[in-house]
């Protein structure tokens, strides 16, 4: 069973369910799907059924050890997530559970391991964000602090909430020329406040954020190509060992 999960054609039959599954999923939001309602569902149930056959046999190959790999435990609650709203939708008709079987998408994620790396180097990445999210809230805090006291009488700096939701708009660069030109109106300084605002926020901030996840991201493709070197150093030894002992046997033969 081990050979036939690990197999290139299995994973390859799998990840083409899992791509028609999430293509089905779309096609169930546009007209068609009301046309073609009936064989949507049944090919989506159908790829729910290998889903579940695909789990059970890899439980099987690994058994406890499949337990152990977040990714399987992944795989596991996006199949029976979809299978418990479709047993609520029996007796239920809440939009919330049709859209609980959206969750099979998701597998897409786990089914490719490029996705899963960069996934796992946005949770390794989550602290060293958080700290930037702090330090950008420290900014945001104090600007919204100037901005309520130099242009208070702008509905967009009448408060803290309001002056917060402003610069985190800035932040975007939607509509921050219209906002210059309103404080420009009661001073002609007021282009010093935003621009430096919009660089700290937007331009410094972005930046410390996209290298964050980026160093995080370096450190998981080399990490994975150290193990995939380890492992290929493992196997490079099992076949000197195997080496070994036949030149041992041969040499006994010999005597």
């Amino acid at each position: 069973m081990t050979k036939v999960v690990d197999s290139k054609l299995f994973q390859a039959i799998v990840f083409t369910v899992i791509t028609v599954n999430a293509i089905v999923l779309g096609i169930e939001t546009t007209p068609w799907g009301k046309a073609y309602g009936g064989i949507l569902d049944a090919i989506d149930n159908f790829c729910l059924c290998v889903f579940v056959v695909e789990l059970l046999m890899r439980i099987v190959a690994r058994r406890a050890k499949f337990f152990v790999n977040p990714w399987n435990l992944f795989d596991l609650l996006v199949v029976i997530v979809p299978i418990v709203a479709s047993g609520m939708m029996a007796v239920s008709s809440l939009r919330v559970m049709r859209l609980l079987r959206q969750f099979k998408a998701m597998r897409l994620v786990s089914s490719v391991r490029t996705m899963q790396i960069i996934v796992n180097a946005i949770f390794r990445s989550i602290p060293s964000l958080g700290y930037a999210g702090l330090l950008m809230l420290v900014v945001l805090y104090i600007y919204s602090v100037i901005g309520c006291n130099l242009y208070g009488e702008l509905d967009a700096f009448s408060g803290m909430g309001s002056a917060m939701l402003t610069l985190i708009v800035t932040t975007t660069f939607e509509g921050w020329g219209d906002l210059l030109h309103d404080l420009m109106a009661i001073s002609s300084w007021s282009w010093v406040y935003l621009v430096s605002f919009v660089i700290v926020s937007a331009l410094i901030m972005l930046n410390i954020v996209v290298g964050i996840v980026v160093n995080f991201v370096s450190e998981s493709y080399e990490s994975k190509n150290e193990n995939e070197l380890g492992d290929v150093e493992k196997e490079l030894a099992e076949v000197q060992k195997h080496f070994d002992l036949l030149k041992k046997e041969l040499s006994r033969q010999r005597n």
